[in-house]
């Protein structure tokens, strides 16, 4: 994965947020190269808490580029 973050090669990006408190965990990007800035262009909220997030790289486009985008 972070091969592909480091060369751009990557159109979009899914994030699911889950309401659950950890004690720890694993980085989800590591060793990457440069920061990324990422425009979010949509999202859902399920009842469960569950939030799904779509991001695309910024350099990509604007959410009004994205029919359906988020807030």
């Amino acid at each position: 994965l972070t091969t592909f973050v480091n060369e751009g090669l990557i159109d979009e990006y899914w994030l699911s947020v889950h309401p659950v408190i950890l004690g720890g965990g694993n980085p989800l990007f590591q060793n990457v190269t440069a920061r990324k800035n990422l425009k979010l262009v949509s999202h859902k909220v399920y009842d469960t808490g569950l939030v799904s997030l779509k991001y695309v790289p910024a350099k990509i486009g604007l959410a009004d580029d994205y029919p359906n985008s988020g807030p």
